[in-house]
């Protein structure tokens, strides 16, 4: 995956402008959560050839102002279909089952606040 100068700009970007262009990962449940506590969901598009990029939900409202309502989002997933369809990626980057893949992906290139230079 190439590093870009703003992860939030080059998402925006591939969802044409709009997060409901952009497929939402579920939130896993507690039960579930291999972590403290459960994420509140991802946003997850990809580059032209299929890299992901995943970024929380909760992030993007957070830096965007707008609400995100997963039932307008182009797609749903849950955490163990991206999990399963980035599998052998997440297999040299999680040190563990028990590392949430999804968090994972979120974090690989999340750079903010973006940077002036590519």
């Amino acid at each position: 995956m190439a590093c870009q100068s703003c992860t939030l700009a080059r998402f925006i970007s591939l969802v044409d402008g709009n997060w409901r262009n952009a497929v939402f990962v579920d939130a896993c449940s507690e039960a579930s959560c291999c972590l403290d506590a459960p994420c509140r969901g991802h946003l997850f598009t990809t580059e032209r050839d299929g890299e992901p990029v995943v970024i929380p939900a909760e992030l993007y409202q957070r830096l965007t102002g707008e609400q995100i309502d997963p039932s307008e989002c182009r797609s749903h997933i849950s955490r163990s279909d991206l999990e399963d369809m980035y599998r052998r990626t997440l297999l040299w980057l999680c040190d563990s089952t028990q590392t949430c893949g999804v968090r994972r992906l979120s974090s690989l290139y999340l750079s903010l606040p973006c940077s002036a230079h590519t």
